[in-house]
């Protein structure tokens, strides 16, 4: 099994491409999806620049507010490190960092595991 013969074998992945220049049905469909792509750019851009306003909006309202005790008696921080317990985010994410925050929205607009 030569490189040459890998290479050979990873083009054939691109044999039903050719459908694509044979059936005109296929051709429409692909000029429709090229011919709708700028205006699917233009809504992502505006998804990623609400995504940034409300990222950076809920890590300046509600960094480290989501935190909690895993001892459930325990309600402060100093309350819960004395008892040996440990303060942690919860499972479904925080807004304390920008990537969490970015993430958690996504999945909360995406509604994927989100409760």
């Amino acid at each position: 099994s030569s490189p040459a013969f890998r290479v050979l074998r990873m083009l054939r992945v691109l044999r039903p491409l050719r459908l694509l220049t044979k059936l005109e049905g296929m051709k429409m469909a692909v000029a429709l999806l090229l011919e709708a792509l700028p205006r699917t750019v233009d809504v992502f851009v505006v998804y990623i620049l609400f995504l940034t306003v409300y990222t950076l909006l809920g890590v300046q309202l509600f960094a480290g507010t989501f935190a909690s005790c895993t001892d459930p008696s325990q309600l402060t921080h100093e309350a819960c490190e004395a008892v040996g317990a440990s303060w942690e985010n919860p499972s479904f994410g925080s807004f304390d960092s920008a990537g969490s925050s970015a993430l958690l929205l996504f999945e909360m607009a995406s509604l994927e595991k989100w409760w």
